[in-house]
């Protein structure tokens, strides 16, 4: 009894940590809302989504696997003189991005095309935007992400509960600000066209070197084959996303500052799952913790410490929303701000929690790496529920 109140002790702690780093992805969101209000550009609403929901499977993999890595003692806790698994795993989700962003822009314009809300003009940007952004943004989100799980497992704390959170809100802010500053450039600059072409055949190439050099590595390839299908499934819920938002438009148009709270109610959600995900997932490693579905149970004690933290931040998200929101001269009820993440957050998070546990679960089960498979399929359907939720709910409130 004494064991498992500190244990749930702990996990309040650690989860409410995790969950403040979520209230700067309200900057990310008012970065969003200011943007669009000003740009007023279809695309915008279209992409963002998709392309937040992809990067923050690809950064969910790489925390996830860190963490396990470092537990099991597969990589070192440093950045430099590091194993080869560690290099290639980064080196993976590299790949994972570049192919991810490409497919996401594709697949984003067809279905856009096909519910005519554009026209085949907006192609080389549903292609650039996404890819620049990904290739841009990964780049420096490795570094970041990498050195957070060192310092979290060096400090003695659990990599498993703090990474993925911290760096979903830090993914958000500077996903979303790299986003629209090339969204800014390639609709706004005249020759943005050519030098998008130029840089994205250069990300490209490296992404084909990386996988040509280093496709006999297991960690790479395993990587990389057991996670594509995993983030092929997930793309179309993140261009669902967008296209949701996208039909949503005039509501949103009318009450930007909702967008404000936006990426902080994915990332909470996303986060509830990624906490259940890769603790589950460290515990089938380590032996503790047996791979049947009947042990959800034992899951739910780690869920009230987790999910009573995480409703009490929804009010902060509201009340620093409003704030910022104020500030950008975007005008918005406070009821409406509250009742809106409030009202998300419980929709939600029993599903999330279920989907997690259960696709950890399985795919052990078949011999798999969860890592592999949890985050991305968890924080997709995370992104959708709050994306539907939102829009609903503000349809509601107007």
């Amino acid at each position: 009894m004494g064991e498992a109140l500190v244990r749930h002790l702990s996990l309040m702690e650690q989860s409410l940590l995790a969950f403040t780093f979520n209230i700067g992805g309200i900057l990310s969101g008012l970065i969003f809302a200011v943007f669009f209000s000003r740009l007023q550009d279809p695309t915008l609403l279209m992409l963002l989504p998709a392309i937040l929901t992809i990067r923050g499977n690809i950064n969910g993999i790489l925390s996830s696997k860190l963490g396990t890595l470092l537990h099991t003692g597969r990589i070192l806790p440093s950045l430099r003189g590091n194993t080869r698994d560690f290099e290639a795993l980064l080196r993976s989700t590299f790949v994972l991005t570049f192919q991810s962003t490409l497919l996401i822009g594709l697949i984003a314009f067809a279905a856009n095309l096909a519910l005519k809300r554009i026209d085949v003009a907006y192609l080389p940007f549903f292609i650039l935007i996404p890819t620049l952004t990904g290739g841009i943004s990964v780049a420096i989100s490795e570094v970041i992400t990498s050195a957070l799980a060192i310092f979290t497992f060096r400090r003695g704390l659990d990599p498993d509960v703090l990474t993925y959170p911290a760096m979903s809100t830090v993914n958000d802010v500077m996903v979303t600000a790299i986003y629209f500053g090339v969204s800014w450039l390639m609709l706004t600059w005249i020759y943005s066209i050519p030098f998008g072409v130029i840089t994205f055949l250069a990300v490209g190439a490296a992404s084909m070197a990386f996988a040509v050099l280093n496709w006999r590595n297991e960690m790479f390839k395993r990587t990389v084959m057991e996670a594509t299908p995993a983030i092929l499934a997930s793309l179309s819920m993140g261009v669902l996303n967008g296209v949701i938002l996208a039909g949503f438009r005039s509501e949103i148009e009318e009450s930007p500052a909702v967008l404000t709270v936006y990426p902080a109610l994915m990332d909470s959600l996303g986060d509830i799952g990624a906490i259940t995900g890769a603790t589950t997932t460290t515990k089938l490693f380590l032996g503790e913790l047996e791979a049947k579905a009947s042990t959800i149970k034992e899951a739910l004690k780690d869920l009230i410490p987790v999910e009573s933290m995480a409703f009490l931040l929804h009010i902060v998200y509201a009340a620093v929303g409003f704030l910022l929101s104020k500030g950008a001269g975007l005008t918005v009820s406070f009821t409406k701000l509250i009742g809106i993440t409030l009202a998300s957050n419980l929709m939600a998070f029993p599903a999330i929690f279920a989907i997690a546990y259960l696709i950890a679960i399985m795919t052990f089960k078949k011999g798999l790496d969860p890592d592999n498979f949890v985050i991305p399929l968890e924080t997709s359907m995370a992104d959708s529920l709050a994306t539907l939720s939102v829009s609903i709910l503000t349809r509601l409130f107007t």
